[in-house]
Parts: C-alpha cells; structure tokens; sequence
C-alpha cells in the first residue's frame, strides 16, 4: 500500500479537499487547517513514511530540509540542463544547427568600436582578472573575520577550472575557425571557460553580497547586475568568435548548479554545523569607515590592474575579419565560376534554395537574382526610388523605435537581418510607400555569394516582401514588421521598378521552388509560386 498512486478520481477529491482548507485557514493558519483535514489524515495513515520523508524535506528546523531540498531540486536541474546541451552537441542536434548561425548574426554586428568594449568584458573572465579579484576579497573577508566567504569562493573557482579543465579534454570540441574569430585562443571549445569561472567567482560573489544585504530593492539590484555582468561575459566570448554560443549557455547553466550546490551545502554548514558561524558578515558600526576605505582602495587597485591588463593585451590588428560564406564546399574564400549554360541550376545543387530562421528552419525561397557587382546593385536601386537600409545598431533602433512611436519617416530603417546558408544578409533596400511610414515600406535582403559567371560577373541572391505594419509579435516577444502574404506582389513590383531604369540588359524567370506555403522567422504566414526574377545588370 506504501508505494501505491491515488486513483484519479480520490486524487481529485484529496486536492479538491486540501484547496479548500488552504482557503479556510488563510487567515486561522493554513499548517493547522490542512493537518486537520480528513482527507489528508487518510492519506498520511496509508503511507506514512512518505508524509514523514517528506516532513522532513519541507522543514525549516531540520539540517536536510527545506533549504536544502529546494538548493538540490535547482541543483539537479541545471546539472540535467548542462547533459541536454552536452549530449545535443554530441548527437548533433539543432541547438547545435543554431551555434553556426548566431555566430554569423554576431559578425554582422562587429564594429571597432564594439569590439574593443566587448574585449574589456571578456577579459573580466580572464584566469588573470579572477585570480586578482578573489586575492582583493580575500583580503576584505579577512579583515571582517570572515574567512570562510574566502574559503569558499577559493573552492568555487578552483573547483570550476579543474570542471573545466576535464570536461574540454574529455570533449576535445573544436573552436571557431579562426576566420570567425576577432583573435586566436588555444584549447578546446567545451564548455566556456570564461563563463563558467564567471559564474563561480562573480555568481559566489553576489550571493554573499545579497545575503547581507537588508534592504529588497538593494537585494533585487544585486541579482540583476551580477547576472547581467556574467551574461555580458559569455556573450563576449560569442562576439570575439572564440566560442560556440551551446559552449555558453552549457557553462551558464553548468555555473549555476555548482554555485547553487555550494551555497546549498554552505548554507546548511552555517545554521547546523557543530560550530555555527554568524548569519551575515557586516562590520561593527566603529568599523564601517576603515571597511568603506579598504573596499574602496582594493578596488581601485583591482580595476587598476584591469585596465592595465586590457592596455597591454590588445586586440591583433587582423581582427576586423569579414563574414566570409560558410559552406564545406567554400575553403579560404575561393571564388564558383558558374557557366552560363548551368546558371542558376548549379548554384543551387551546392547553396540553398530557401532563407532560413535562426535554428535553421526553411521560411521564404530565393525569389529575386541580380547579376553584376556592389556598385551596379546599389546604383540601379538607388535609380528605382530605394534606399539602403541602415545597419541594426543601438543607435539605429532607437531611430526606428522614435519613428514608430513618433510617426516619423525614416527611409533607412533598418531591418532584422534573414539568414541564407546560415549567414545573415549583407544588403538591404527599402522603398516608402504613399503613407511615407516606418510601418509599411517594400522591403528586400540581398547576399553576396561565392558564385560568379565565366565573365567575372558577381551574383547576389534576395527575398523580397512588402511590410504591412508593425505589431508585438507573441512568438518572438518583440514588435516588428508584419508581411503581406502574397510575396510574388513584392517581386513584381521591383521588376517594374528596375526595368524602368533602362539599367536592366537582360531578365528571365526560374523555378526556384514548388508553390508553397510557409512562415517567416516572425510567424507571418506567407504563400508563393515558387518563381525567381533573375536581373543582369550592364550592357
């Protein structure tokens, strides 16, 4: 009888039962009202080692209860987290698909600028910047006798190199290529060190913050920057291009059980251990002025040290790399002659016919085709009334977030960035309508491609759609643009366009797909003929 399941229907009746006098004893007592209940007394008379397993689990008196449950359950949680992320990498499955794609969104980002900033975060990660920063609160915890904060934060990082150590040398997983990457780094890919040693000493840190800390606005700020500063970190380690984004995100989640499980068992040592240590570790009012001096000095001598070590440790003067097209049948950037007579058929037996989502799902085929180089593409488009988009930056984002609010116009909005191939549009143009709105414009995204014809002559492949309006898209949780579903109307309507500037020598249709039906990355649905209009630009 102990290990027997309620049927459904006495199931329904014990929660049924148990709701009601969670209702009735929220003002008398909701612990008293429940044991009182008759159902429930049935329940622990038929399987009393399980009420008393799990009255001692639910205890906030006993050495193994509640808090310790609860750090065991978020424990064991994000430890099965780090084996789906492991084994997906090792079975090859779309997270993995998604590694290869959110690198070249990332490239597609890549300024000077941005890059620099993004190597001053990465290096907060770096064994170096750690080692520095735990010999600073080493000191501080010393001071305020209370050594074992030191102790554990030396285990948590310690523990975690020596994770890492073993866990790249038993995946022995391969980094970026180097043509990815913004500067070079040595060993394996799995998991992030950076992250994950972010995680054990930064993650620590701002638990210990947090747990002397009074105040819940100061307590709930802790949390959101310390998470904030370790996202930012593993997010470095993407955009420099010296790791794979499932590296990331298994260290992230790795990081979280191992500081997790050591605040657990420190927690349960510190409240019922044979020799208790004190709750919190603040300094005596006579002390808080000397405590205040020596943070404060540690700091600088910290950041001092940063600021030096990121001066003296630059990026190489080759980090600006392009995004060059990803494909194993592309190697160092050669270039695919592609004869006439096998134009466009050949291109497509080695490339996709379909633009793809972020995790490599096919959304809108390939239905426009220019031949001729940068400089013809953005001429005969300029010609035809278009405007180039602009890039998708922070500043560009406000720009277009002003303008919809606003009502403003704003001609070189920029655009979410489609996927072909796994690589993110270079180029794209847009066109207002009568309305002069950011909400609706005529939209297309063009990629440069390795093929050219015997002649010399580059091609580029595009999609092209109308924007309809902007709305709060519940799919991606984010407002952008919604398409008209007939996309052929689009590829009509730039046919006309660029025939009208006399730059077009020549132009034929080609089946690129069946006629079908499909969604784009936002969810708008989306119908075609499957047809390309292919453009060769010059005399």
């Amino acid at each position: 009888m102990t290990g027997r399941i309620l049927p459904p229907q006495p199931m329904f009746k014990f929660l049924k039962s148990i709701t009601k006098s969670i209702f009735r004893g929220a003002k008398e007592g909701i612990k008293e009202e429940v044991k009182e209940n008759p159902q429930f007394q049935k329940v622990v008379e038929k399987h009393p080692k399980t009420y008393f397993f799990l009255r001692k689990r639910l205890s906030k008196k006993e050495k193994y209860g509640l808090y310790f449950s609860i750090g065991t359950l978020i424990f064991l949680l994000f430890v099965y987290l780090f084996a789906k992320i492991l084994f997906g990498y090792i079975n090859h499955n779309a997270l993995v698909d998604l590694d290869v794609r959110a690198l070249n969104i990332v490239k597609f980002f890549r300024n000077p600028s941005l890059n620099q900033e993004m190597l001053f975060i990465t290096y907060l990660g770096k064994w170096e910047i750690v080692i520095s920063g735990l010999l600073a609160t080493t000191i501080l915890w010393s001071y305020l006798n209370c050594r074992y904060y030191a102790y554990l934060l030396i285990i948590s990082v310690s523990g975690g190199e020596l994770f890492v150590w073993l866990t790249k040398n038993l995946v022995e997983r391969a980094r970026p290529s180097v043509l990815d990457a913004l500067y070079q780094e040595n060993g394996y890919s799995f998991p992030s060190g950076h992250t994950f040693v972010a995680m054990s000493f930064y993650g620590l840190l701002g638990y210990l913050i947090f747990i002397n800390l009074k105040n819940r606005i100061l307590k709930s700020l802790t949390v959101v920057f310390f998470l904030f500063f370790i996202i930012a970190i593993g997010f470095s380690r993407v955009y420099l291009g010296v790791h794979w984004l499932s590296d990331v995100l298994a260290s992230f989640v790795g990081g979280i059980a191992w500081v997790t499980i050591l605040s657990t068992v420190f927690k349960t040592k510190q409240r019922f251990g044979p020799r208790k240590t004190k709750e919190a570790c603040i300094p005596e009012s006579s002390d808080q002025k000397t405590t205040i001096l020596l943070l404060f000095f540690l700091f600088i001598v910290w950041i001092s040290y940063v600021i030096y070590f990121y001066n003296t440790h630059p990026l190489p003067k080759n980090s600006t790399l392009a995004s060059n097209f990803s494909n194993e049948f592309l190697k160092n950037g050669e270039k695919i002659i592609i004869p006439e007579n096998d134009f466009p058929d050949k291109i497509f037996e080695l490339a996709p016919r379909v633009s793809e989502n972020i995790v490599g799902k096919p959304m809108e085929p390939i239905n426009v085709i220019i031949v001729g180089n940068k400089g013809q593409l953005f001429q005969i488009f300029k010609d035809a009334g278009w405007f180039q988009s602009d890039p998708l930056n922070l500043s560009n984002v406000w720009k277009l977030v002003a303008g919809t609010v606003l009502g403003r116009p704003y001609h070189n909005a920029p655009g979410v960035p489609s996927l072909w191939n796994a690589l993110p549009n270079e180029i794209g143009f847009e066109k207002p309508t009568a309305k002069d709105s950011i909400k609706e414009r005529e939209h297309v995204h063009f990629w440069n491609t390795p093929f050219f014809l015997s002649d010399g002559r580059p091609i580029w492949v595009g999609t092209a759609h109308f924007d309809q309006t902007v709305k709060l898209k519940a799919s991606i949780y984010f407002s952008t643009h919604t398409i008209d579903p007939a996309i052929d109307k689009e590829r009509e309507r730039i046919t006309n366009d660029l025939l009208g500037t006399k730059e077009v020598s020549l132009t034929r249709e080609f089946q690129m797909v069946e006629p079908t039906l499909g969604q784009n990355q936002s969810g708008d649905a989306f119908f075609t003929d499957g047809k390309a209009e292919i453009f060769y630009l010059g005399n």
